[in-house]
């Protein structure tokens, strides 16, 4: 949002000190992000009121004037009220461009949102696949832990006191090697019972953690795919203040709009407009160089014909150098003929 600024003083004096008294003829300044419906009244009424003052008097406020005036309440509209300024498939194609994001920002963003609920699920889940594991395990383990230690230890405190020592000997040997055996049996049972604690917890775990991750990551993916959507919103304010500034100037001179296509074309829109003898060397030499990337300062350059006025006339091959440097048909199709294609072109200079 750019807000509006305060507009000049007029350049007749006379009219400029009634506008400082006046406060339809002088409108404020309003602070972006401030423009509302009440500012977009104001600037309606200060045109009306200027057309008013240039059909009574023409010596006192120029066309300038009007138009800058007509400016004025176009952005204010703009800003304070853009859904009636908005062509009405916008609203597909943001939802077109948000279904089209939408699985890369999951895609991207579901690793890094399962490594941040893993730990968690495991440790949710570990404690219950213990549980659900170890007397299995003890009780495959014990038996063969048993036999495997009390010979030993019968041997061992036998000869010195069977009676005295054997449950000594058998209670300080026996821990020990349950201890062993349920470490080696236990990563084992944890593998066979963890993959279905895991399946069990970890969907809720990664409903708590993406919306988070998505949400950071789907703005600028939003972004990047509403990129040719933007543009053609960019065309179209191109158009709107082409239409204004043209009626505002004497001698009807077209605006040498920007560019805001990428990349030139390969060829004109149809064969009749390629250039009967070859393109120009200079002409070639631009049209083969790297193009411009878009932006409102980016205009053609001066090698290219161009219409100076509603009267001028190019040749179709000149129409179609400016097609392939704009990356635009202009709505030419085959079978156009010149008159056809001049009027096409016209309309896309100044809007429709």
């Amino acid at each position: 949002m750019a807000g509006l600024p305060e507009p000049p003083a007029f350049a007749n004096a006379a009219i400029a000190v009634i506008a400082a008294a006046d406060p339809i003829l002088s409108t404020p300044a309003v602070a972006p992000g401030a423009v509302d419906l009440a500012a977009v009244g104001r600037e309606s009424r200060q045109k009306r009121k200027i057309s008013d003052v240039l059909n009574d008097n023409p010596s006192g406020v120029t066309v300038e004037e009007l138009g800058l005036a007509a400016c004025r309440e176009v952005v204010a509209i703009a800003e304070a009220a853009p859904d009636a300024v908005l062509p009405p498939w916008f609203q597909l194609a943001l939802q077109a461009a948000i279904d089209a994001a939408l699985p890369a920002v999951v895609n991207a963003a579901l690793p890094g949102a399962i490594n941040a609920a893993l730990p968690t699920a495991i440790d949710a889940a570990l404690p219950t696949a213990i549980d659900a594991a170890l007397p299995a395990a003890i009780d495959a383990a014990l038996p063969a832990a048993i036999n495997a230690a009390l010979p030993a230890a019968i041997n061992a405190a036998l000869p010195v006191a069977i009676d005295a020592a054997l449950p000594a000997a058998i209670g300080a040997t026996l821990p020990a090697a349950i201890d062993a055996a349920i470490d080696a049996a236990l990563p084992a049972a944890i593998d066979v019972a963890l993959p279905a604690a895991m399946d069990a917890a970890l969907p809720a775990a990664v409903n708590v953690a993406l919306p988070a991750v998505v949400n950071a990551a789907l703005p600028a993916a939003i972004g990047t795919a509403l990129g040719p959507t933007h543009a053609m919103v960019a065309n179209i304010q191109i158009h709107r203040h082409n239409r204004l500034w043209l009626h505002a100037q004497s001698g009807f001179t077209f605006r040498r709009p920007s560019k805001h296509v990428k990349g030139f074309a390969e060829a004109p829109p149809i064969p009749e407009m390629a250039p009967p003898n070859g393109m120009p060397a200079d002409i070639e030499s631009i049209l083969n160089g790297p193009p411009p990337a878009p932006g409102v300062d980016v205009v053609p350059p001066p090698a290219l014909p161009f219409m100076n006025d509603a009267t001028t006339e190019i040749t179709q091959a000149e129409i179609g150098y400016l097609a392939m440097w704009y990356n635009d048909t202009f709505g030419i199709e085959a079978g156009d003929n010149h008159m056809l294609q001049l009027h096409k072109l016209r309309v896309w200079l100044c809007g429709s």
